[in-house]
């Protein structure tokens, strides 16, 4: 995605990229001044935040969030497979061992996303051989062996939930803006939906208005708070769902499951939604 990102930008006209750690960030008139750890400012009608989930220009612009833990970590690592996963992502939900997601990648390879109690999550993280093994009885009927490439990471599971997504000549988008549960794979798709609505309100602004005003950005933040707060909802609520192990939480997962199996039309809009959380009626 950074490569293609990358490459795409080199076609852009009036583009530039600037090296350098954010430092500070103030209001200066009809601008926002953005100053860099080396020193260099740059003032623009518009900033925006895209610095991830510690957003520290959304810190600078006196945007409060809360974490809110889930008690889990997310362990990730990379396999070659044995045999073809023909792009298809595999996921299993275990109330004792949390959430295991598999996706694929280019070539036979997956990407794994393993939402773990912490205690199982540091020992899962700590030896990929052994994390390979864990994985094989679940595995090993879809995609064959698995070999590890490269060491594994892990990083705690939280919500983060803001007050506002914008500031004065500031909008945040990403995991800047909003964090959620990785177990639905949405994330990523929330961020770029921020992206495409941004541009669109900017596109369809009045010639008169200028980019940063706050009509527009509200525009914006009004736009992105349906879809984002459904898919905060519903990620908790599966979440906390697949956390549970008592008799009532299996039979009305089961049932859930069920019944969007046996309902055709109904998957397929869910999926759909998943893959394009940005589209618009």
């Amino acid at each position: 995605l950074l490569r293609a990102l990358g490459a795409a930008a080199g076609f852009a006209p009036g583009l530039e990229r600037i090296e350098g750690a954010f430092d500070s960030l103030q209001q200066q008139g009809e601008a926002a001044r953005l100053s860099l750890a080396g020193g260099r400012t740059i003032d623009a009608r518009l900033v925006v935040a895209a610095d991830g989930a510690g957003s520290a220009v959304r810190a600078a612009a006196g945007i409060n969030s809360r974490e809110l833990p889930y008690g889990q970590t997310a362990v990730v690592a990379n396999f070659a497979c044995g045999q073809p996963h023909h792009g298809v992502a595999l996921q299993w939900f275990d109330p004792a061992e949390g959430v295991i997601a598999l996706l694929p990648l280019p070539g036979d390879r997956l990407s794994l996303v393993w939402s773990a109690p912490r205690e199982l999550a540091g020992a899962l993280a700590a030896d990929e051989a052994n994390l390979a093994a864990r994985l094989a009885p679940r595995c090993r009927p879809f995609v064959g062996e698995l070999t590890a490439i490269g060491p594994a990471q892990s990083f705690p599971l939280r919500r983060v939930i803001v007050d506002r997504l914008i500031g004065s000549r500031l909008a945040l988008v990403g995991d800047a803006a909003h964090v959620v549960h990785p177990l639905a794979g949405q994330g990523l798709n929330l961020g770029l939906a921020d992206v495409s609505e941004l541009l669109r309100v900017l596109a369809g602004r009045e010639e008169w208005r200028d980019p940063g005003d706050p009509v527009l950005l509200r525009r914006y933040e009004r736009s992105r708070a349906e879809p984002v707060g459904l898919m905060r909802f519903a990620t908790h609520a599966l979440a906390r769902l697949f956390a549970r192990d008592d008799a009532f939480s299996r039979e009305f997962r089961n049932l859930g499951l069920s019944a969007v199996d046996a309902l055709p039309p109904l998957k397929n809009a869910l999926v759909r939604h998943a893959a394009e959380p940005g589209a618009r009626p």
